[in-house]
């Protein structure tokens, strides 16, 4: 009987899937171009209820299944006649035209309100919360409630934590270099700004993962899209001290844009004390420690506890060009480029007393700096978000060329000049794909710096030259079971540090000046992911394994595993009140720049040298955090309590020797809570 019932069962399953009807097609305007986001409605003819719906895609496709064949399909979008279709053939694609049909609207009076709330997006009204003493976005972003704004970089916090992205109507323009923005876009052009939260930048991930970041999107004003608009300012100026200096300062800015190409140029600068640089700093993305050590360093003077602009003495200059070309609703280029001339003097006179065994030791110097920095750094950066795949591919470069001139005077009297260019070039590319509920996407991360150093004391001479690449690579996937996400990431990372160093005029009796060394290290990797998310409650759970491979040259190898746990618990206890509660144990990955067994001379008085062992550093942290918000009546409250643990197995020395200064480490234990 069962066995017939099932039977059954399926025969009509079979029946009501073979009802079904299935019509695709490509809807376009007059001139061909295919129309995105046409609404298509099956309705029954005789009941005018409507039976399934659809809407085109960027292509102008749709795909619809109806029951029978008695419905008929309306087609409708603001700006184009509604038509209707009668007669289904569902045997070839429909191709169907929409005409043109202009709309007219009545005059209405608009008052915006100051904050207006749509779901998670928060709208505020730059014009309610501006006055005439407000020049840049950032200037009013300071006022609003909920928002932090730093003046140096341009670095937005809304609720006490950094937004995940920085949009400029709905487009990614800048990347994570929107300080220049923040700073520099006149606010008198700005109509709201929208934070949206528990933002995902990324489609394919929306229904994967739970975030709880908050992203800022620029609303401009219609009078300022379209056509070039255009802003300056700058003053000048002469200083009041015995130079006579003239001062100044200059600032401009072009923007022009449209819905698929947005341009952005800025130029910048000034000689009183103000750190442009800092403005093109990447606010988004955590820069790994790719970069050299400063094994040369001739270190400007100490500055005493006061405001930037009244200890830099500067001359600086930065322009920037950023462009976005939408090639379609899902894809966009981006290009970059950054370049920064940077010209700083310092004077200063130091004392400083060493208590030594014996006799102490005291040196009282005067410095005269000088330093010259030009930095171009190039970005160009391809995107693909679609609702099934996401592709992101970017190739950037940043070159440093920077020189150091150093005169102290007094127990020491030295002329030094250092050399120190950077060249970095790195490749990104991002693959995420959707395969029902399921997910699988590809990293890979690629990079290599070259930075040779040179330095010239007196008689004496330092070279170094280091070069350092790195690759991660991983693979991730992911499955989604009603409120639970889980994923697993598997990946591979390696690391290769080369130094080679050499001096010469100095003493023998010290220790090894020349030398040639190599560290490296591969490291495999598995991170399985649980997420459980409802309306009030939100857990993470991030276990970490990972087993590591490491080789300094002339000494064995070192294999082990680590194991780091790492949990988040978020509890929406109103729609106002968040708690948060966290824990996790990390094991830190060793600084390759000490792997070397010589002495570099770093300036006329300190030496560097190397020391090898694959202890690693180790750190634990617990924290609990308590969020309220009511932005409709501009109250936010931020707690935060924290507590870290870290254990070092090397502390750092210092070894004097005749008129030098010796720096490294020895193994010993050293604790720290803080």
């Amino acid at each position: 009987m069962k066995k017939l019932l099932l039977v059954f069962l399926l025969s009509v399953v079979a029946f009501v899937a073979d009802a079904q009807i299935k019509l695709s097609g490509i809807v376009t305007d007059d001139n061909g171009e295919p129309l995105y986001g046409v609404v298509v409605k099956a309705v029954d003819a005789a009941t005018n209820k409507m039976k399934a719906y659809a809407r085109t895609d960027a292509n102008g496709a749709f795909e619809l299944s109806v029951a029978d064949d008695k419905c008929v399909i309306d087609f409708s979008l603001l700006g184009f006649k509604k038509r209707r279709i009668e007669k289904i053939n569902a045997k070839e694609p429909l191709r169907i035209t929409l005409h043109e049909n202009a709309v007219g609207l009545k005059e209405v009076t608009v008052k915006a309100d100051k904050v207006r709330t749509h779901g998670d997006t928060l709208s505020y009204t730059v014009g309610a919360f501006a006055d005439k003493n407000d020049r840049s976005l950032g200037d009013v972003l300071a006022k609003i409630p909920g928002f932090e704004v730093n003046k140096q970089n341009g670095e937005i916090k809304y609720e006490g934590k950094a937004i995940s992205k920085f949009y400029v109507d709905g487009q990614d323009l800048l990347g994570g270099n929107y300080g220049v923005a923040t700073n520099s876009l006149p606010q008198t052009n700005v109509g709201a700004v929208q934070v949206m939260k528990h933002h995902q930048p990324i489609r394919v991930l929306e229904d994967f993962t739970f975030t709880d970041d908050a992203a800022v999107n620029i609303r401009m004003k219609e009078s300022a899209k379209s056509h070039w608009i255009t802003t300056y300012n700058g003053g000048l100026g002469v200083s009041g001290n015995q130079n006579n200096k003239g001062l100044w300062k200059f600032e401009g800015l072009a923007l022009r844009l449209k819905s698929d190409f947005q341009t952005m140029l800025t130029y910048k600068t000034n000689n009183i004390g103000t750190d442009i640089n800092k403005e093109t700093t990447n606010l988004l993305e955590a820069e790994t420690t790719l970069n050299g050590k400063d094994y040369i360093s001739s270190s400007a003077p100490s500055t005493p506890s006061l405001n930037e602009n009244r200890t830099l003495f500067n001359r600086s200059h930065a322009v920037t060009a950023n462009i976005m070309k939408r090639i379609n609703e899902m894809s966009q280029w981006n290009l970059q480029l950054i370049y920064n001339n940077n010209r700083e003097t310092a004077y200063g006179l130091r004392r400083t007393e060493y208590y030594l065994n014996g006799a102490n030791k005291i040196l009282e110097n005067g410095k005269n700096y000088l330093s010259y920095e030009n930095d171009l750094y190039a970005l160009l950066k391809y995107e693909r978000n679609g609702e099934r795949q996401y592709l992101k591919n970017s190739f950037s470069g940043d070159f440093l060329w920077c020189r150091q001139w150093l005169d102290e005077h007094g127990t020491n009297n030295h002329n030094q000049t250092a050399r120190k260019p950077v060249f970095d070039v790195k490749d990104n590319l991002y693959i995420i794909r959707r395969y029902g509920k399921k997910l699988i996407s590809f990293y890979s991360d690629n990079r290599i710096t070259s930075s040779p150093q040179n330095l010239a004391v007196d008689t004496l001479r330092q070279n170094v030259h280091e070069m350092r690449f790195s690759t991660d690579n991983y693979a991730v996937g992911g499955l989604k079971l009603g409120k639970i996400n889980m994923s697993l990431k598997v990946g591979v990372n390696a690391f290769i540090h080369k130094l080679r160093n050499e001096a010469l005029g100095m003493a023998d009796s010290l220790g090894l000046w020349t030398d040639e060394s190599k560290y490296g290290y591969s490291k495999g990797y598995v991170i399985p992911t649980f997420q459980y998310h409802t309306k009030d409650i939100d857990l993470q759970i991030n276990p970490s394994f990972e087993y590591l491979l490491e080789k300094f040259s002339g000494e064995k190898s070192n294999n082990e595993f680590a194991f780091m746990p790492d949990i988040r618990i978020r509890w929406y206890a109103t729609p106002r009140l968040r708690l948060s509660l966290g824990a996790s144990s990390v094991v830190e990955v060793l600084d390759a720049s000490r792997f070397y067994r010589s002495l570099i001379l770093q300036d006329f008085q300190y030496i560097n040298k190397g020391y090898g062992g694959y202890a690693h550093d180790k750190s634990k942290a617990v924290n609990f955090g308590i969020t309220y918000n009511d932005a409709m009546k501009a109250l936010h409250i931020i707690a935060n309590v924290s507590r870290d643990f870290s254990t070092s197995p090397f502390t750092p020395t210092r070894q004097f020797v005749g008129d030098y200064i010796i720096l490294s480490a020895v193994e010993q234990i050293a604790k720290t809570h803080s």
